[in-house]
């Protein structure tokens, strides 16, 4: 089994992640942690194979936690999990000597195989953290805007279309728990207040172009 621990300061993200990784026969989630001081603790108590780590936590943020670990626990395996995807952000964590970092928008086999992965001593980075990556490498900076993934267009498209997180959830192939962190990220990305907002916003930007 891998032993793996769950550090977000979001208590129903954290829950709702956990509820997910429990119906992996090989996943055992043995600690979860709201801030990076806890996140410590639990390291020294528990014994963890796998963190999953979000970077903006309270009192202690992922970030620093994340190093402390890595230099006094260098077994254990670190995947961030964030919905950061700017250049300078994830350059930090790949220098830093993160095993992992995925987007919170990812689905949960891309998350489940990302654990698989660093469990078996190799790295993780999700295909949108990749493309990161390699546009910094050749002079493209993002670091200014949060680029809208593959995954969110299709979500807004069917917002758009008045469908549900449910009926999102069933024509993508997602639970309802993803299709709403998905929503919850793009809220975020584009500073809009409510979905109906968010609908004007994919219109006016041509994001989404009307029939």
């Amino acid at each position: 089994m891998i032993k793996v621990l769950v550090a977000d300061d979001h208590k129903i993200f954290v829950d709702g992640l956990i509820s997910l990784l429990t119906l992996e026969h090989n996943i055992s989630i043995v600690a979860k942690a709201h801030n990076g001081n806890e996140l410590i603790e639990c390291v020294k108590k528990y014994d963890v194979d796998v963190i999953l780590s979000d970077i903006n936590m309270p009192e202690m943020d992922g970030k620093d936690a994340a190093g402390i670990i890595i230099k006094e626990y260098p077994d254990i395996k670190i995947i961030m999990l964030s919905m950061h995807n700017r250049t300078a952000i994830i350059k930090e964590m790949e220098e830093m000597g993160v095993h992992g970092y995925v987007l919170k928008s990812c689905d949960n086999a891309e998350l489940v195989d990302a654990i698989n992965t660093v469990y078996l001593g190799k790295r993780y980075f999700s295909k949108e953290v990749k493309m990161v990556l390699d546009n910094s490498k050749v002079g493209i900076n993002d670091d200014e805007e949060m680029l809208i993934t593959a995954r969110e267009l299709s979500i807004i498209k069917l917002l758009c279309k008045g469908q549900t997180s449910k009926e999102i959830g069933l024509n993508l192939g997602l639970s309802v728990f993803t299709v709403d962190t998905h929503r919850k990220n793009l809220l975020i990305k584009t500073k809009c207040k409510n979905v109906v907002s968010l609908v004007n916003y994919a219109y006016k930007n041509n994001i989404v172009v009307l029939d």
